[in-house]
């Protein structure tokens, strides 16, 4: 295991040192210089504006006139630094500093503000509009939300209608964020949360949210319906050129320590960023991809592939706690998302770098380590649905440690062969290390009595590497919107995990009384690869309209070698192979497509039409210990569309419907016991099919320029045919299944299945408008969601339906740099029923409010205070919780422009904090508590680095 405190006061020092020096370089091309202009109030185009450039070196200057709709183009703009001042009559004159590296600068729109007039002592003033729409994107105005002087960019956009971050997931508009770009270039791969951390909001001139299509769709044209949430940060021009960032160091009661930094190299095109930290107070840096040994060590149900309702997961945390997660399946998302569970220490780093070589190379890459320790206890108690019975209680105490070792590198090079040719290249690799020991005390009782008990402990010793990549082929014919590209993806992966376990197993129900001992090695080898090429052709057949083909054809091989020997105490070791816990199993999955497209783009609408042909294969082959193979073939029709219609500038309506299909994975179908805890076993089934789905969702965007408001609403469906759910064996009685599979009283077997019958429906508005009164704004957010998770108890069909209703309303001061201040408050009413058991309906409550306040007074001192208050009713006994967590800090500025600070902090001031969850399964509810970090003070000093180029 890891020395946490000596190896973290090293690191912390080596962070330190390394996050305060560095040096950049850049190039430059030459060509014009475009934008156009707008009234800043109705977001009318100004003609007839006079755009001057003034070279900073020479004072030559050049210029011109806006034209009717606004624009303006300078040409023969050579590479340098200039001046931009646009006048118009009736508008203050607007300046701005800019550098010119690029082939052809693009300034976008840019807003003039009438001037302010004085009439008989009333003072008429402009209000900045929070958000403008630009077809489906939404783009806030960072000068819209005042923020204090430390905030960074995650501090900056919580304060904007629709943008929650809670418990390190980032959502916008009710959906996950799952990239952050900064100026248009990837920042820190797919890490939302580490990219928000690394940027200070003083940079940030606009925050753009929107979907972003794949890189072939946005060549096309034609949406491919693989979109992700984006935030993108476009900074000010005044900022692309400089140092900036912060670091700093702090040393706590307790032998707590936080040190870290983030240091942002900007030279125009060329960027550079670093990150690092290391710290034990539980602040912690991940992605999904960093998890694969932490997932491995905790997954021993990891076939419940049904997953759970909009309740899953619910009920609040405390500081350093997290959401639960669900049923456990084959996706990293279903185990961890974020933060782990319990106490841990953190050493991370990382490197983003951006740069553009000549004219036809820009590349684009991160590199990412962290090493974590974690040390959890967790208290389970879980209410099992049993049709025609009694329900089962299970109760558990958990009790591990693990350390966790993580490398990811990203990289995108996007390579201009001619102005016909590109190629665009993205490889990414990451490698894992897992290590962990956990020790489990579980109980189960129906009836009040006692069924059965166990005392576990196992150890983990896991690493693996995943590796894709990539390549994109675009070719642009001299017909305009006629073009062909050509995908090709290559992924490979590979996990080895050696696991034992030593069980004492009790069943004082039987009779007589029986006990049984547990000692195993087991041997997992898991290893997969994948290769699939998407060819798509497009050809105009009119001014606004335009025809697509496509043919795709994918092809992955996975094999998982699994193999538990018992201990042999005459030659004392693991050396008998136990044939109902072992299996070599192979899954090989080949689909093909093909199809084709119409879209047609009117002045106010866009409409596309998709459809495909898709054809699969899947080959089981089971090679230990009996021989055999299951093959399936799928036939599917796939349609898509889409229309997207413009009310106006600022109003417009997305709607859109997809279908899609979904292979099982390895481990659900390897047909082999797993046992890990021997109170609730799981086996695969190589009998799955494909599971085939319906997506719809419709989007409403609005603004008023006029009220500076904006509105979101957002509503989804989906059904699932031959839904991959669970089945699961509740054993009252000793009883033998799947022929040779001993069940004693009080254990259980889930086993993955398919159904149908699964349906989602989500819902979400927001709404956004400032408070002249009182100098603030305020953002309402309401949702609703329901899910319908069928499964099989006992061999009885369920469904498991789970009503979430949610309202948010947040307060956020808009007052001056020197308070800043945000009050929230978050109800959630929770309604769960089961239509087999009518006992298990349940119903809870969840009420979360929380203030942050940051003031700047007398002599630059700072004061800083948040205080969170949970509340909940309706959980299992001894779970309902009314706490506070407080935490407040006391700070004084330092040095020339307030570019130090020292600051003594306390977290958790009454020392109440906690962290509970409710999870809502298809077979269980439960209520987990875990371990969370409590009171501790802490002394931190704080620089900040700011050095601009004008």
């Amino acid at each position: 295991m890891i020395n946490k405190n000596t190896f973290g006061k090293y690191l912390s020092i080596f962070i330190f040192l390394l996050l305060s020096f560095s040096s950049i370089a850049q190039e430059n091309s030459n060509d014009s210089i475009k934008g156009r202009l707008i009234d800043d109030e109705n977001a009318e185009p100004l003609t007839g504006a006079s755009v001057m450039l003034l070279h900073l070196s020479d004072s030559t200057m050049k210029g011109m006139i806006s034209k009717p709709d606004g624009s303006f183009v300078i040409p023969k703009v050579t590479p340098g630094k200039y001046l931009l001042r646009i006048t118009f009559v009736g508008y203050q004159k607007l300046e701005r500093n800019i550098e010119k590296t690029t082939e052809e600068l693009d300034l976008d729109i840019i807003g003039l503000t009438p001037k302010t007039e004085t009439l008989n002592e009333v003072v008429v003033e402009h209000k900045l509009p929070m958000a403008v729409q630009k077809g489906d994107t939404t783009e806030y105005n960072s000068a819209a939300f005042k923020t204090n002087p430390d905030a960074d960019a995650e501090d900056l956009v919580k304060k904007m209608p629709g943008i929650v971050i809670s418990n390190g997931q980032v959502q916008a508009q009710g959906e996950a964020v799952q990239e952050v770009l900064v100026d248009g270039k990837k920042f820190f791969g797919n890490d939302p949360t580490l990219a928000l951390k690394s940027l200070p909001a003083e940079v940030i001139d606009k925050i753009q949210v929107f979907d972003k299509m794949s890189d072939q769709s946005q060549f096309t044209g034609f949406d491919d319906g693989q979109r992700t949430k984006t935030i993108n940060i476009i900074t000010k021009p005044d900022k692309r050129n400089g140092q900036f960032g912060k670091i700093y160091g702090g040393v706590g009661t307790d032998e707590r320590y936080n040190a870290g930094g983030t240091i942002n190299l900007f030279n125009g095109e060329q960027r550079t960023s670093i990150i690092g930290q290391s710290n034990n107070v539980n602040l912690q840096n991940f992605s999904n991809e960093d998890l694969l040994g932490v997932v491995s060590s905790n997954s021993g149900n990891r076939r419940r592939g049904g997953g759970r309702g909009p309740g899953g997961g619910r009920g609040g945390r405390g500081g350093g706690g997290r959401r639960g997660g669900g049923a456990m399946g084959g996706d990293v998302n279903d185990f961890l998302v974020g933060q782990q569970n319990g106490l841990s220490n953190t050493h991370a780093l990382g490197i983003n770098f951006i740069d553009k070589w000549g004219e036809k190379v820009e590349i684009n890459g991160s590199y990412f380590f962290n090493m974590s320790g974690n040390n959890l206890n967790q208290s389970t108690n879980q209410e099992f649905i049993i049709p025609n019975e009694e329900n089962q209680f299970y109760e558990e105490r958990n009790t591990s440690e693990s350390d966790n070792y993580n490398n990811r590198l990203n990289l995108r090079i996007d390579y201009k062969i001619d102005s016909f040719n590109s190629i665009l290249i993205m490889p990414s690799l990451s490698f894992q290390k897992n290590m962990s020991t956990s020790l489990v005390d579980g109980s189960t009782t129906q009836f009040g009595e006692l069924l059965s008990q166990t005392k576990n402990l196992t150890d983990n010793d896991i690493g693996g590497y995943n590796f894709s990549n990539n390549l994109l082929y675009r070719h642009r014919f001299k017909k305009k919107r006629r073009t062909l590209s050509i995908g090709l993806k290559t992924g490979s992966n590979s996990k080895e995990r050696e696991n034992s376990l030593n069980a004492l197993n009790y069943f004082p129900s039987e009779i007589p009384v029986y006990a049984d001992t547990i000692d195993q090695l087991t041997d997992i080898e898991m290893n997969g690869y994948s290769v699939g090429t998407s060819i798509r052709f497009t050809e105009p057949i009119s001014k606004k309209g335009m025809l697509q083909l496509n043919y795709e054809l994918n092809y992955s091989d996975d094999k998982s070698d699994r193999k538990t020997y018992s201990f042999n105490p005459e030659l004392e070791t693991h050396s008998e192979l136990d044939s109902l816990l072992s299996n070599v199993f192979n899954s090989k999955y080949t689909t093909q497509g093909i199809g084709g497209g119409y879209m047609h783009r009117g002045e106010k609408y866009f409409l596309m039409l998709r459809g495909n042909y898709q054809t699969a294969k899947l080959e089981n082959a089971q090679q230990f210990p009996n021989t055999g193979d299951l093959d399936y073939t799928f036939n599917n029709v796939l349609p898509m569309a889409m229309l997207m219609y413009r009310f106006s500038r600022q109003k417009n309506l997305r709607i859109f419907y997809r279908t899609s299909t979904r292979q099982p994975s390895v481990d659900q179908l390897q047909n082999v016991l797993d046992n890990s805890n021997p109170l609730q076993l799981s086996i695969g089934n190589p009998n799955l099919d494909q599971q085939f789905q319906h997506t719809a969702m419709m989007r409403y965007s609005a603004s008023n320029l006029e009220k500076s408001s904006t509105f979101f609403a957002l509503f989804s469906a989906s059904a699932t045919d031959k839904y991959i759910g669970n089945s699961t064996i509740i054993a009252s009685r000793d009883t033998v299944i799947l022929g040779d599979i001993e069940m004693n009283a009080g254990s259980q077997l889930s086993q993955p299945i398919n159904m149908d019958g699964y349906k989602n429906i989500r819902s979400f508005i927001t709404y956004g408008i400032p408070v002249a009164g009182i100098k603030s704004n305020v953002n309402l957010n309401a949702g609703l969601s329901y899910s319908k998770i069928p499964s099989m108890v006992n061999g009885q069909k369920n469904f498991s339906n789970s009503t979430d209703m949610t309202a948010t309303i947040v307060l956020s001061s808009n007052i001056s740099e020197k308070v800043d201040f945000t009050l929230s408050s978050t109800s959630l009413y929770n309604i769960t029923t089961n239509s087999s058991q009518e006992l298990l309906n349940n119903t809870y409550v969840n009420q979360a409010s929380k203030g942050e306040i940051y003031w700047m007074f007398y002599k630059n001192l700072v004061f800083r205070t948040d205080l969170t208050h949970q509340y909940y009713v309706g959980l299992s006994e001894g779970f309902n919780q009314n706490y506070l967590l407080w935490n407040m800090s006391i700070a004084k500025k330092l040095f020339k422009a307030d570019r130090g600070e020292i600051k003594l902090s306390v977290f958790d001031l009454l020392n109440q904090n906690t962290s509970i969850t409710r999870n809502v399964n298809d077979a269980y509810i439960e209520d987990v508590r875990t371990n969370v970090l409590q009171r501790f003070y802490m002394l931190t000093f704080t620089y900040r680095l700011r050095h601009f180029k004008i």
